[in-house]
């Protein structure tokens, strides 16, 4: 039976950073699928655009499935997603249950609390909107976000226009972030949930508070102490070689 497995990057990143990722599971038997997201998310000019609603992203996933299904019916789809990727990826869990068969999620974006002054007005909008009553404290750094060159490059290029665009793409991360959060409890796919220490995406309490949400069997967290997840390192491989593990426990799982 194959193994499948659809890779998902980061934000402001594209697939081929993902070259790592496709490369070890490749040789492990896996047919890996890695795709480029599309939005804001993306570094390549064609493949930004105005992302306002992160179900677009969980559509095409549905859409590569079904691809791989009318190759091979019985195969077995796992999804791995770092930051941007890995939120997809359990909102994906969430809604298609029966597609997937386990989830690997490194370095996930589940806070809620935006400090960037643009994207606190996006944030506050959706809140009262879609949580009027809800607020959980936890960190979310974006001022880091504008250090990285290829996000910074497209708000010089067309401020107007992209503060536009940034503030409805982190208007979607939040009204996504909400969605995990209110419907965890739905979560029946298996899923991992890895993180490095000192990232500037993750707040660990909210991993944690997630879990506890969450009500898939075969959940847990690990702690990866470490660089930053994208460097190549001996810590780099010990998420892949945990992700692999898991994916061997849900393959041997009943769905």
């Amino acid at each position: 039976m194959a193994k499948y497995l659809i890779a998902l990057h980061g934000i402001g990143l594209s697939r081929k950073y993902l070259f790592y990722v496709k490369d070890f599971f490749q040789k492990k038997g896996f047919i890996v699928r890695d795709m480029d997201l599309l939005g804001f998310g993306a570094t390549t000019v064609q493949n930004r655009g105005d992302i306002s609603d992160f179900h677009e992203y969980t559509r095409s996933l549905v859409q590569v499935s079904r691809e791989i299904r009318q190759q091979d019916l019985q195969a077995k789809i796992f999804v791995w997603g770092e930051n941007l990727g890995a939120t997809i990826a359990l909102m994906y869990g969430i809604e298609y249950p029966q597609c997937p068969s386990g989830i690997v999620a490194v370095n996930p974006l589940l806070s809620l609390e935006l400090g960037f002054s643009k994207m606190d007005i996006a944030k506050n909008h959706m809140a009262s909107q879609i949580a009027p009553n809800t607020r959980i404290e936890f960190p979310f750094l974006l001022q880091d976000l504008t250090d990285d060159e290829h996000i910074a490059e497209t708000i010089a290029s067309d401020e107007a226009r992209c503060t536009s665009i940034t503030a409805r793409f982190w208007g979607a991360l939040f009204r996504a972030t909400v969605f995990l959060w209110t419907d965890a409890r739905r979560m029946q796919v298996p899923f991992l949930i890895q993180y490095s220490r000192g990232s500037h995406f993750v707040s660990e309490r909210a991993v944690e508070h997630f879990l506890g949400l969450a009500s898939s069997p075969l959940k847990l967290k690990e702690g990866i102490e470490g660089p930053p997840l994208l460097s190549l390192s001996k810590k780099r491989e010990d998420i892949y070689e945990k992700a692999l593990s898991f994916f061997d426990l849900c393959d041997h799982q009943k769905k």
